[in-house]
């Protein structure tokens, strides 16, 4: 670097978001299991060099033009003291992610660890399976509401959104919401490792990279429609269009007199800008 200016140099990525392709439709099994496995791939990465997201939602995917599956916007990532599941990147007190995606060690502001986005990245899972999250509140519930539900409300399992799930593929999807971290998956490639012994079972032959150009709302060249019955997981035609969650990135204040609830928006606003400015840096998931 030259000079006083200080800058971030991010990588260009010609695609879309997660986000986007969900409201654009159901995205099938087969394309949701190789989303997956990107998201999974990248966040063991950052974990093994002792890097926390903090911040896992679909919005922070990003599918490219060329298939590649990267996780994206690093703003509220943190260091951990030591790589895997020993550091601590959230200051006790301090609340920061989406409460949407926010693990329940996040919510509490406590010890927060790689497992932390692995959970995130369960709910994104739910999501995706399901058409819903896990959780939600009503428009007049508030963050904490929301909040609260991660740390105390057990997740309905997904079968009963989704009646004929597969079973082995539920319990794959309850273990990453499990409210306990050492109850999850430890890691990035073990819940990866989870969700490819049911897709090879679900999908034989099915591709864990996504192809140039991909289409995530079609199946998966290759793979037929009638590669299983439609019974172990519900075809796309079956699942509404995922809303968009109106959840801000929170990082919550001192709390106000009810006459000034509107600047408390503005805040939460502001928050979410800083956070954006704060920088962003992506790690690509290599296709396999």
């Amino acid at each position: 670097l030259m000079g006083t200016v200080n800058y971030i140099v991010l990588e260009f990525i010609r695609g879309r978001s997660l986000r986007e392709w969900m409201l654009q439709g159901p995205i099938p099994p087969p394309q949701v299991f190789a989303v997956l496995h990107g998201v999974l791939q990248a966040l063991d990465y950052a974990h093994r060099q002792g890097v926390v997201h903090r911040d896992m939602k679909p919005e922070n995917v990003l599918i490219s033009d060329e298939g590649m599956v990267k996780v994206a916007d690093f703003g509220i990532a943190r260091l951990v003291d030591d790589p895997g599941v020993g550091g601590t990147a959230t200051k006790t007190g301090t609340t920061v992610g989406t409460p949407l995606y926010m693990s329940p060690e996040q919510v509490a502001s406590s010890k927060v660890d790689g497992r932390s986005d692995l959970y995130s990245a369960g709910v994104v899972f739910y999501e995706l399976v399901t058409g819903v999250p896990p959780f939600t509140a009503g428009e007049y519930d508030g963050p904490f509401t929301l909040m609260a539900k991660h740390v105390q409300a057990p997740p309905k399992p997904p079968s009963v959104l989704r009646p004929g799930l597969d079973l082995e593929l539920e319990a794959v999807i309850l273990k990453s919401l499990a409210k306990r971290p050492e109850d999850r998956f430890q890691t990035g490639q073990e819940f990866d490792e989870g969700i490819s012994t049911v897709a090879d079972r679900m999908f034989p032959g099915w591709q864990r990279s996504l192809e140039p150009g991909a289409d995530l709302s079609r199946m998966t060249s290759g793979t037929p429609a009638t590669a299983v019955p439609s019974s172990v997981m519900p075809s796309a035609a079956d699942m509404p269009p995922t809303p968009m969650p109106a959840q801000p990135a929170y990082n919550p204040a001192p709390p106000l007199k009810p006459a000034v609830k509107r600047t408390m928006g503005c805040l939460s606003v502001l928050a979410t800008l800083a956070a954006l400015g704060a920088g962003a840096a992506v790690l690509a998931a290599s296709p396999h």
